[in-house]
């Protein structure tokens, strides 16, 4: 247990310490090499290659390739190119002196990472000049002693040592990018995602928005003009009863309104409410009219099955241009018509324009831009504008393939 316990710390301190950062792990990479080719030249292992070509009287003298060869491991990822031409000087001199597995070591490390960092077309270009010169020193070893034994030995001992770390360099380099590439693409998808959950809830915002403006603005609007009616009256006499009622009326329609907004909300999707369909618009007109509006509509009989969300736009439209005739023309005449073809929906609302209240207002828009953004979000046209001294209204929307009008 102990001798476990202290191979996990000292594992731990070389992977915190001496290999923590890219430049770190570099430097121990080549005093690792460093000492374990020390470590071989002291046991001997020198005069790989063969009878030496030059005539060396002590084994330490491999020492000096070596360290030039980890010397370029230091540079091996910033100039794999150059560190590998370099490396191979000093290889080819070691093995004029018969050759050291420590400087051998050194030198598949410079070839590895060639294939890992220098660019790929280097690297194949470096790979076929191994290729090059490695088939042809085969074929003459074979030509000069006639051994095709020995020649074939060769070939692939030169293979192994040369072709195969370039080969497993471009094997890590490739998995590396494909990693690379599956982060960027994660990241990528995380970014999606999150556009995504933003512009749902800003269609939220921009749904709620709109409900709570065409549920509210109506009732609110009933609520000032009669307030202005009421203190209109000579100063001491108490305000018409008609008002009071009204002012009642339009106060507990908006908060019942605000409680079933606020109800949706709480509930989220547990909990459904019908929307408001064309064939209710009784109930706004009923509210125009106690508004002091005439209104008069011209719609189909009986009401046509409408597509949902169709129905619903064309309700809180017909609502909004009430309640912006209420707002801007007081007691002003009202024609409203409702036409429904095969492929259309046809909408329209008409007053007679009338200068604003004492303390009225020419309003946000934000009325017409509901208005505007409802007929366009399911395809549609909204023009609204004064005409002929009277402001109308215009919406369409196309109805879905066989859902139009029901006999």
């Amino acid at each position: 247990m102990c001798w476990d316990g202290g191979m996990t710390t000292l594992l731990e301190v070389w992977r915190r310490g001496a290999r923590g950062t890219p430049r770190r792990q570099i430097v121990s990479e080549a005093m690792l090499t460093f000492t374990v080719g020390v470590g071989l030249i002291a046991v001997g292992l020198v005069h790989t290659s063969g009878t030496p070509v030059v005539d060396i009287s002590s084994r330490w003298v491999f020492i000096l390739p070596l360290s030039v060869l980890c010397l370029l491991m230091l540079v091996k990822r910033s100039r794999p190119v150059t560190a590998l031409g370099a490396g191979t000087v000093a290889f080819v001199g070691d093995a004029l002196m018969g050759g050291s597995v420590g400087a051998l070591l050194a030198y598949i490390d410079l070839i590895y990472s060639v294939a890992l960092h220098a660019r790929r077309t280097v690297a194949r270009r470096i790979e076929v000049l191994v290729w090059v010169i490695m088939l042809p020193i085969a074929v003459l070893v074979f030509v000069l002693s006639g051994d095709l034994r020995g020649a074939v030995l060769l070939a692939l001992v030169l293979f192994a040592l040369f072709v195969t770390p370039m080969w497993w360099g471009r094997a890590v380099r490739t998995q590396a990018d494909l990693a690379r590439l599956a982060v960027a693409r994660n990241e990528d998808l995380q970014r999606l995602t999150e556009l995504r959950e933003t512009e749902v809830l800003r269609g939220e915002r921009t749904r709620m928005a709109g409900e709570l403006h065409d549920a509210l603005a109506g009732n609110l609007a009933a609520i000032g003009i009669h307030a202005e009616a009421a203190l209109a009256g000579p100063e001491g006499t108490p305000p018409p009863r008609s008002s009071l009622t009204a002012i009642r009326e339009a106060s507990l329609s908006a908060s019942d309104e605000l409680r079933a907004m606020v109800r949706l909300l709480r509930s989220g999707e547990d909990e459904r409410t019908a929307p408001a369909r064309l064939a209710e618009i009784a109930g706004p007109v009923d509210q125009a009219r106690h508004r002091g509006l005439t209104v008069e509509v011209d719609h189909p009989e009986p009401w046509p099955d409408l597509p949902a969300a169709v129905d619903h736009a064309a309700h809180r439209i017909v609502q909004e241009a009430l309640t912006n005739a209420a707002k801007h023309a007081p007691g002003a005449a009202v024609q409203v018509g409702i036409e429904v073809s095969d492929d259309r929906l046809d909408l329209r609302a008409d007053n007679t324009l009338a200068p604003l209240p004492s303390g009225g207002s020419a309003g946000d828009g934000l009325g017409l831009l509901g208005m505007q953004e409802r007929a366009e979000a399911l395809g549609g046209t909204f023009h609204a504008g004064p005409s002929a001294g009277s402001w109308r209204v215009r919406a369409s929307i196309p109805l879905p393939p066989d859902e139009g009008r029901t006999p």
